[in-house]
């Protein structure tokens, strides 16, 4: 309010029956009385006030001034203040109220503005209104009205993901995420998963991201967060980084939707589990004979053969070349790296020359890194008629020349028989 002056005037007919005069604020009164009284005149005041809820903060939240408080009239002259203002004159009218701050961490807090009488005003109903959508005061005249911006921290959330090397997700990880700000210090993140990726994980579930493979934390008080994982998907290596970062309010929304501080950590990648296989084709004595070939067709989690994705192992007896899948030059030695976690079965499709094929299915189970399947000697009878090679070359040319005197001395046999069955004839008729 403002203090100022009353004037009172009081004047009657003038004694020689003349009509009052008309009273004037200055002047001369020829009859009556003037009396001045001290008055206090109410005008449009405002205070603002900031207050700050760090709850969700812990601390590392801002205080009251760290925000600066405006009242921006339709006319006149905007008033502002670091943490607010108390008691300036605005025109009656409608005045926008905002507020600004330079640090990172004010887009954590929520901000709700409220507005009543000042408690030293003596307004008990005020005509003064509040537009929450827009921020807008509409000041009524002589009233002093009190509006509070009241900022209240959001809790923060941590988002990641769990990947290949490859860049595809993998479900089944189960992490420790440790923080001062946890109530017992760590929480366990088991990767919560549905059947359409859709449907919410439950309310006592750590992980609140239903896809496979990515996770979500929830409802986290600003803090330092570890992130080490204590479980890899089957089949993979865990991965052995902890990664620790800060949560505050200067972490951007998770979209323009959630406004949730979010910490997010990106994606973990995990290498597959790896080992190999290892085994001899010899014969019956054990000495290693070369030129067989297999099958590796992989199985399914209960067994079955997937049989579109077999693949064919040729000996690579003397030099192994580029992509082949036997990596031991040895002759009859078999070497297969690299073989994905998992289980597959080895069947022999064809045998060395001259050797009875063996299709005994054989499993190789790779379930630890490095492991080394060692099958030892697979051995093959000789066939009791060999086969002659169709396709000529050196083993050919043999089988056909041993074929050719095997004919020749059965015609020798049967001339010589020929002879002497004339011979004795020949004397028989000679008597």
């Amino acid at each position: 309010g403002a203090a100022t002056f009353m004037r009172l005037r009081i004047t009657g007919n003038l004694a020689n029956g003349q009509a009052a005069e008309d009273p004037q604020p200055t002047g001369i009164a020829l009859n009556g009385e003037v009396e001045d009284h001290q008055v206090q005149v109410q005008l449009p005041n405002l205070t603002m006030v900031k207050e700050v809820d760090n709850t969700a903060a812990g601390g590392l939240g801002l205080t009251a001034g760290d925000w600066t408080l405006t009242a921006s009239p339709q006319s006149g002259t905007a008033v502002s203040g670091a943490g607010g203002f108390s008691a300036s004159y605005l025109p009656q009218g409608k005045t926008v109220l905002s507020e600004s701050s330079s640090s990172a961490k004010s887009a954590g807090y929520k901000a709700t503005i409220t507005c009543a009488p000042h408690p030293n005003s003596d307004l008990k109903t005020p005509t003064s209104t509040l537009d929450t959508a827009s921020s807008t005061l509409d000041l009524a005249t002589g009233e002093w009205m009190t509006c509070t911006v009241l900022n209240t921290a959001m809790p923060g959330q941590i988002i990641w993901s769990k990947v290949d090397d490859a860049g595809n997700t993998l479900a089944g990880a189960v992490f420790t995420v440790a923080s001062g700000s946890l109530n017992n210090g760590q929480v366990e993140v088991t990767d919560c998963t549905t059947d359409n990726g859709q449907t919410a994980c439950p309310s006592g579930s750590a992980d609140q991201d239903p896809r496979a493979g990515y996770f979500k934390v929830v409802g986290l008080t600003w803090g330092e967060y570890s992130l080490t994982e204590t479980q890899a998907p089957t089949g993979y290596h865990i991965s052995g980084e902890t990664l620790t970062k800060t949560l505050d309010g200067s972490a951007p929304a998770a979209s323009a939707d959630d406004t949730t501080p979010t910490l997010d950590l990106g994606q973990i990648t995990n290498t597959r589990i790896k080992g190999s296989a290892t085994w001899t084709k010899t014969d019956e004595q054990g000495n290693a004979i070369k030129g067989a070939q297999w099958s590796l067709t992989p199985l399914d989690s209960n067994g079955r053969p997937l049989s579109d994705q077999s693949r064919t192992i040729t000996d690579c007896a003397g030099t192994c070349p580029q992509g082949s899948l036997d990596t031991d030059a040895a002759p009859g030695a078999f070497k297969l790296a690299d073989l994905d976690y998992g289980s597959y079965q080895l069947i022999e499709t064809k045998a060395p020359a001259g050797y009875v094929l063996d299709a005994t299915p054989r499993t190789i189970a790779i379930s630890t890194p490095d492991q080394v399947v060692a099958l030892g000697n697979i051995s093959n009878r000789k066939s009791a008629v060999p086969a002659i090679p169709l396709t000529g070359g050196s083993a050919a040319t043999t089988y056909l020349i041993a074929g050719g005197a095997v004919l020749g001395i059965t015609a020798l046999v049967m001339a010589i028989q020929a002879y002497r069955r004339r011979r004795a004839l020949s004397s028989r008729l000679d008597s």
